[in-house]
């Protein structure tokens, strides 16, 4: 089983086929460049659980998804300070 959890945005949930199709994040454990590709899932409920555009993470069993969650919002980037002299 594989325990690297990859991040991406969901593009698309197929809940007749129990698929969920991924835009990933590049994963450098396993070679993987960025892309976009159609998971299974293991269990339906997990479809449930997420909406098309959210970003989330995901570990994989194979090629099923055996974990997907919500991925945190990234913070917002820290505000510009203007440099002050004396």
């Amino acid at each position: 089983m594989n325990q690297v959890e990859i991040a991406g945005v969901v593009t698309g949930i197929d809940l007749d086929a129990q698929r969920i199709t991924i835009a990933y994040d590049a994963v450098d454990e396993l070679g993987w460049p960025h892309g976009t590709m159609p998971f299974a899932v293991y269990k339906p409920e997990l479809l449930r659980t997420v909406t098309v555009g959210e970003r989330v993470r995901f570990k994989l069993d194979g090629q099923r998804i055996t974990d997907l969650t919500p991925a945190p919002a990234s913070p917002p980037p820290a505000a510009v300070r203007p440099l002050v002299l004396p």
